[in-house]
């Protein structure tokens, strides 16, 4: 198993079964929706890189710029989305 394999086995574990019956589609809308709160793809990919290893690094922002240009799986498109919603969330609360 490669690392690149192990990794995705992190992102399956993390999406429930019920979140895998939708469409990937639904996910990328909802992330577009949460990306428009922030003022850059950068802002973004630093906050997810503190929230989760699997967004950290290199191959965090490539699976970050992946999400954004449609390409990105369902799980990883979920995971984003989940993550980004939960720092709005977290934000709006502090305030």
């Amino acid at each position: 198993m490669t690392k690149d394999d192990q990794s995705q086995v992190g992102f399956e574990q993390t999406v429930d079964l019920e979140e895998k019956m939708l469409t990937v589609e639904y996910w990328r809308d909802r992330f577009g929706k949460a990306a428009k709160h922030f003022r850059n793809m950068s802002e973004v990919a630093e906050l997810l890189a503190e929230k989760d290893i699997d967004f950290a690094g290199p191959k965090g922002y490539i699976r970050l710029q992946s999400v954004r240009q449609n390409r990105a799986s369902l799980i990883v498109t979920a995971k984003a989305t989940r993550l980004l919603e939960q720092i709005i969330r977290d934000a709006s609360e502090a305030s």
